[in-house]
């Protein structure tokens, strides 16, 4: 099966993979995707403030993470852009940026899908995103959500490997903590 993230990135360098079984309607799932908040992930505020903190500490004031916000939003607010989206199926965002500097790390701002597959910049990684929602056995619901990262530059390349080497655990962390809210908040809807 064709995903919309193979439209935006088909080839990548980087990139991690998790999935769980739900045992809720595929719709259910969906908007559980849609509206969980980086309340409902443990330890998510923890690992954004520390990866805030060289900013902060440099002066440079870093917005907090919204407690009520669903976290796809708290993504867009930061600079995520949404690129496809299916309801009740699956959603691609992305990001470019200088992801590894400690401070002015800031996205690039994108406008539109367009202007995100036409950036060309060696000095900047492109990452996308997707949740897709997918028939499982018995009547379950299988979440999958995929990340991958695409570097052009050999040195963006390196920075970015040294990069990925210390925040993976924490990413993989995050996605899985996600999924297991989705989970959560999506059987509780169910039942």
């Amino acid at each position: 099966m064709n995903m919309m993230i193979d439209r935006y990135m088909p080839d990548y360098q980087f990139g991690e993979r998790h999935e769980i079984s739900i045992h809720a309607e595929q719709g259910t799932v969906y908007r559980a995707i849609r509206e969980v908040t980086a309340m409902e992930i443990p330890l998510l505020r923890l690992l954004f403030a520390i990866r805030a903190l060289p900013s902060v500490l440099m002066g440079k004031r870093r917005e907090a993470l919204a407690n009520t916000l669903p976290y796809v939003e708290e993504m867009e607010r930061y600079g995520f852009l949404l690129l496809e989206e299916e309801r009740n199926w699956e959603f691609v965002v992305g990001v470019i940026g200088k992801f590894w500097r400690l401070t002015g790390n800031m996205p690039i701002k994108l406008k539109s899908a367009d202007d995100f597959n036409a950036f060309v910049d060696s000095r900047y990684a492109k990452s996308v995103m997707n949740f897709s929602v997918h028939e499982g056995p018995h009547g379950n619901a299988v979440v999958r959500t995929e990340t991958r990262i695409q570097t052009t530059g050999s040195a963006s390349k390196v920075k970015f490997a040294l990069y990925w080497a210390i925040i993976y655990p924490g990413s993989a962390y995050i996605r899985r903590m996600m999924l297991k809210a989705i989970k959560k908040r999506a059987e509780r809807k169910r039942g």
